[in-house]
Parts: structure tokens; sequence; C-alpha cells
């Protein structure tokens, strides 16, 4: 068991190391945009990390498409975390631009949100399919032969 969660935890760390590697690609050469990727890189990782010992031994234990499911849900659920941390970024940066225009609710809370949900959507739900299967790989020997 602890070891399925030693596993999972990095799994998680290597999963979000590798999507802030392809969002960093992705990004260019903005050094502000890279400065907020690597930010969000930072706190997904300590998060997957988290997820990943929750979520390890359950995977350990259960057939392959159930394991690819858990690890899909598992990735979704954290950019569900990530967008939301986006929003409240994106709050503070309303604050700090001061909250101008009757929409603003909209532009600094509901853009980042959705901007995060629908871009990051499909990279979630495979970076998440894969790490459930390479997890479930990893911990497959330990849990037949215990």
């Amino acid at each position: 068991m602890d070891d399925a969660r030693r596993t999972g935890g990095w799994t998680g760390l290597g999963a979000a190391v590798f999507v802030g590697v392809v969002v960093a690609v992705l990004a260019g050469q903005d050094r502000l945009l890279l400065g907020m990727v690597g930010a969000g890189t930072v706190v997904l990782a300590l998060l997957a990390a988290w997820a990943g010992r929750w979520v390890g031994p359950l995977i350990a234990v259960r057939s392959w498409p159930l394991a690819a499911l858990l690890g899909m849900l598992t990735g979704l659920g954290l950019l569900l975390a990530l967008a939301l941390l986006a929003s409240l970024v994106g709050l503070c940066w309303g604050i700090y631009d001061g909250v101008r225009g009757p929409d603003w609710a909209y532009s600094y809370l509901g853009k980042p949100l959705l901007a995060v949900l629908f871009y990051g959507s499909g990279l979630a739900s495979l970076v998440g399919l894969c790490a459930g299967l390479c997890l479930r790989a990893l911990t497959r020997t330990r849990t037949v032969g215990s």
C-alpha cells in the first residue's frame, strides 16, 4: 500500500512536470507567460503528487480500464483545481487593475476559468489516462506477488 502511494506520488509529479514542459514549449518566448506557466507547474506538481499518493492505491488494485478511467478523472480534477486557481489569479489581477467595467466578473474570473478548462481538457485527459496506465503497470507486479 505504501509502495503504491509512493509510486502514485512520483507518477503524478512526473506527469505534472511533463505537462508544464509541453505548455512552456507551446508558450514560446513570452517571459510573462513562461513565468505564469512555471508558477502553475509548481502548484500543479504539488497537487498532482498529493493526488497521486491518494489515488495510487486505488489504481493499483483495479483493472486496466478502471485504472485508465481513474487516471483520466484525476487529471480532469487537477485541471479543475488549476482553473480555479487561474480564476483566483484573475481576480487578484482585476483588483490590482482597478476592476473596471460592468463585465469585470466575466473578464477577470470567467475568462481564465473557461480558458484553462477549454484548452487544457484534452491534454489533462490524455496525460491522466497515460499516468493511470503507467501507475497500474508500475504497481502491477508488486500487488500481484503480495
